[in-house]
């Protein structure tokens, strides 16, 4: 059993033979974690540059504003991943999404019995923007990987610490999703 939990002092980190590596730029967090979602519930190992290629939507974002509406093309290495990416990013791999705004430790415990590691976007602790973060065990605490590279690796905090970490006062939700295949996830994860 592998069990390299430090911090950022090299690129990649082993967990029971699990690879998380951290983020490769500034808004690449949802690429990091989704990366090690692949790899490690499905087996899909992708490089950077392959998820980003195979998430890329190229669709418009519409910012609403008192003047009118501005489009604005969203770009993953700069805007980051957001859902229409993890859409499409699914549908290339032949798999569903289960995406949740009113998550609990529960739902997280129920997506880990499926052997899936839930996808959790909460506030950066350094700027409260956005962030992706995975979590891989609920038990007693929430252990989760933040890729991060300032302050990121393996972590773990009480229920209630990321309960209340959890909460996105812009959204005013606690969003967690997973990609799953219906014939290795027989138990509908819409069921949740």
């Amino acid at each position: 059993m592998n069990e390299k939990m430090t911090g950022f002092g090299g690129l990649e980190f082993m967990l029971n033979e699990e690879t998380c590596s951290p983020q490769e730029g500034n808004a690449l967090c949802g690429v990091a974690v989704g990366k090690a979602f692949l790899y490690n519930c499905l087996k899909i190992p992708l490089t950077t540059a392959e998820f980003i290629e195979r998430a890329q939507t190229g669709h418009e974002i519409i910012e609403e504003t008192q003047t009118g509406a501005i489009l604005k093309r969203h770009n993953i290495v700069e805007d980051g991943v957001d859902e229409p990416n993890w859409d499409k990013l699914a549908n290339y791999h032949n798999l569903n999404v289960y995406k949740d705004p009113n998550g609990d430790i529960d739902k997280l415990k129920h997506v880990l019995e499926l052997g899936l590691w839930p996808i959790v976007h909460r506030p950066f602790e350094e700027d409260g923007d956005g962030h992706y973060i995975i979590v891989h065990n609920v038990n007693g605490k929430v252990q989760f990987f933040d890729p991060s590279k300032e302050i990121g690796g393996f972590k773990e905090e009480s229920y209630e610490e990321f309960y209340n970490k959890w909460y996105l006062d812009s959204d005013g939700e606690r969003w967690f999703m997973v990609m799953y295949d219906k014939t290795k996830h027989p138990i509908p994860v819409k069921t949740l």
